[in-house]
């Protein structure tokens, strides 16, 4: 018995000791792999850091200053020899082989007498802003996305611009304005330094007489909000607390939220699935946000269509494909690229016979956007009303609403304003008038907290290079002058500029210092307020009763005004 126990204590001592090693082992090889990881992420440092050095070396030699020499040749050697002379720097990119400029500038200066007729290079016949090889001419025609297309049946050419007099009947040879005067109604789109002090002076007295007189009445539905987005938000909000993000998504989620909650309080959302169909339209949709929000606070099986109307073909971070990734039964998504200008609301998908004789009938028609700029909204609304004539013929498709959020109205034109009766009839204004209320306007998005020493330095140094740009462009010639000592190029004015640069920029700063900042503020939204009344009683011609409403807090964002009109149905 006494070596029996031996024995097992023997062997257990062993395997003690076998264990430790293990261990020991295991330890080892997890602090060679911590190693190995710490290794890896100081390289990934390091080569970044080399990346950002590189480039920031890059800038610092290649810009030049104005009063700089410039070398005649690039001080890269593998790059491109042209200068850009206005942006200061040599071309960026890399020579082509067998010769001393890129692909893009293999033209430039001439060319290299080297060079064939088949390595010539020649702009595009569709975007003359890029080049391509002529021997590539052919096979670039058929994939250049400039290239034209043929017209989808909802295009019809100038169907929403009004006529340049703003007064003429569609399709109608006379005019009701005299010829004498028509020529002055169309005017180029000016700044504000071409008007004088007394002029701006005169404008704002014109303003608050006409503010005053108008009485404009603007709902407030700031309590206005849906409940599911709301929800979402403050999910999203409570995860990224701690975290130093910036606030501009919340913005737009807010601002989301508050314009589904004005829909809601207006009817627009109907409880009930038996009536006809919704379709909602977003013109200027860029990547279709807020449809994605509408179909979230809806739900996402809803039989409901959504469209979305963008004239630009490429939006990064599109919800598309969220629609288009599960298809659901009754609810239909299209994306139209097509400029407003030319839209037929009418011939549009899910209101139209298909190609395969499917006809899709019964829809109420709510055109909604969050960001329409300028003279898209007058757009816009010719579009509404052109449909609205042609419902006339149609018994199944209705207008069930409106809901638009007005912004940017210094981007107005007076020759695509949707009611120019208005200024020319009614408050006996000009064209120029029109062009100075717009740019008056963009008072009313000024911050009250701006650094105002700050915002007026900027300001005056941004005219003062333009105004230098111009007088080098205008009233000089550069010359290319050799430097014999340094075998460098040096730019010198022409001898025929008489005028000095240092009077330019004063005539270009703008005699607008004789309003405080609360003062300009309030003035430039009593001017948005007049734009927009004259869209309101444009659609008032047509049958459209609409309101102006305030749907979140001048804090958010200065732009917080709706025009929301309900056509159709009084929902309970």
């Amino acid at each position: 018995t006494h070596t029996h126990t031996h024995t097992q204590n023997k062997k257990r001592v062993m395997e003690s000791r076998s264990d430790r090693d293990a261990k020991d082992g295991g330890e080892d090889e997890g602090a060679s792999r911590h190693q190995c990881n710490n290794q890896k992420k100081s390289k990934l440092m390091e080569k970044q850091k080399e990346k950002k050095e590189k480039k920031k070396q890059k800038k610092k030699a290649i810009t030049f200053g104005k009063d700089e020499v410039v070398p005649p040749c690039n001080p890269e050697n593998d790059k491109c020899n042209l200068f850009l002379q206005k942006k200061r720097r040599f071309c960026r990119m890399m020579k082509m082989k067998n010769s001393s400029f890129c692909g893009e500038h293999l033209n430039a200066k001439g060319g290299d007498s080297s060079s064939s007729s088949d390595s010539e290079r020649i702009p595009c016949p569709f975007d003359p802003g890029h080049t391509i090889f002529r021997r590539q001419l052919e096979k670039h025609k058929t994939k250049c996305p400039k290239r034209p297309r043929p017209k989808p049946r909802w295009y019809s050419e100038d169907i929403n611009k009004s006529c340049s007099c703003g007064l003429c009947v569609r399709n109608s040879t006379s005019c009701v304005i005299e010829k004498d005067k028509r020529e002055n109604l169309e005017v180029m789109k000016s700044t504000i330094s071409n008007y004088s002090k007394e002029e701006i002076v005169a404008m704002v007295e014109k303003i608050n007489t006409v503010y005053d007189r108008l009485a404009v009445n603007i709902e407030s539905q700031l309590d206005a909000d849906d409940p599911f987005l709301r929800k979402q938000i403050v999910e999203e909000q409570s995860q990224r607390v701690d975290k130093q993000l910036n606030t501009t998504p919340f913005k737009h989620l807010e601002q989301q939220a508050r314009i589904v909650g004005v829909m809601r309080n207006e009817g627009f959302v109907k409880s009930s699935n038996k009536e006809n169909k919704l379709c909602f339209v977003e013109f200027g949709a860029g990547r279709a946000k807020l449809l994605h929000a509408l179909r979230n606070s809806l739900g996402w099986s809803r039989p409901t269509d959504y469209v979305a109307v963008e004239r630009e073909e490429c939006c990064r971070g599109r919800s598309d494909k969220y629609h288009n990734a599960e298809p659901v039964d009754g609810v239909g998504f299209k994306r139209i690229t097509i400029d407003i200008q030319h839209l037929d609301l009418s011939l549009m998908p899910f209101l139209h016979c298909e190609n395969n004789g499917a006809q899709h009938t019964g829809r109420d028609v709510v055109p909604i956007s969050k960001h329409l700029c300028g003279c898209a909204t007058d757009l816009t609304l010719h579009c509404i009303t052109n449909f609205l004539n042609k419902l006339q013929d149609d018994t199944e498709n209705t207008l069930g609403g409106i809901v638009i959020a007005l912004c940017c109205h210094q981007k107005c034109t007076w020759d695509l304003y949707c009611n120019k009766e208005f200024f020319l009839k009614e408050l006996h204004w000009s064209c120029s008038d029109f062009d100075l209320l717009t740019h008056l306007s963009s008072w009313g998005t000024m911050s009250v907290e701006e650094d105002l020493e700050k915002a007026k330095q900027t300001r005056e140094r941004k005219k003062r290079e333009k105004a230098e740009e111009q007088a080098l462009l205008v009233n000089s010639k550069v010359i290319f002058k050799p430097d014999a000592a340094t075998s460098k190029i040096l730019l010198q004015p022409s001898s025929s500029s008489s005028q000095s640069t240092a009077t330019n920029p004063a005539t270009l700063v703008a005699p607008t210092t004789t309003f405080s900042r609360s003062e300009k503020i309030t003035i430039g939204r009593k001017a948005k307020r007049i734009i927009d009344i004259g869209r309101l009683v444009f659609l008032k011609q047509h049958g459209i009763d609409a309101k102006l409403v305030e749907y979140v807090p001048p804090s958010l964002t200065p732009e917080n005004v709706l025009l929301v009109c309900k056509t159709q149905y009084s929902y309970s």
